[in-house]
């Protein structure tokens, strides 16, 4: 039997600018384009609204939140939950991503 351990994130844990994934990619997935669509980078608005949201990697879609508390709630109570983005991971993401950044569109 596999037992999964769901992570439970505090505000703190939330800083701006980190990555997370859902649980459910393997950190050692060959498949980056399903770990990039499983991926958000964190952040928040500039216009004095303290609302956050979570970015998604692959299509720069925007989910927003009303607040840190707001957002904190959304990532633990995901049904797959989540987990931090690992340097390798990122680093292959990246150089997947960064053809589809660079080409000019046709």
């Amino acid at each position: 039997m596999k037992i999964r351990i769901v992570r439970t994130w505090d505000e703190k844990d939330l800083g701006n600018g980190r990555w997370i994934t859902r649980q459910s990619c393997p950190e050692d997935s060959e498949n980056l384009s399903f770990m990039a669509s499983v991926t958000y980078k964190l952040g928040f608005f500039l216009n004095g609204s303290n609302r956050y949201c979570k970015i998604s990697v692959c299509d720069g879609m925007i989910l927003s939140y009303n607040s840190k508390k707001e957002l904190l709630e959304s990532i633990n109570n995901d049904a797959e939950g989540y987990r931090p983005t690992t340097l390798s991971e990122y680093t292959r993401m990246s150089k997947h991503l960064t053809p589809q950044c660079t080409e000019p569109n046709r």
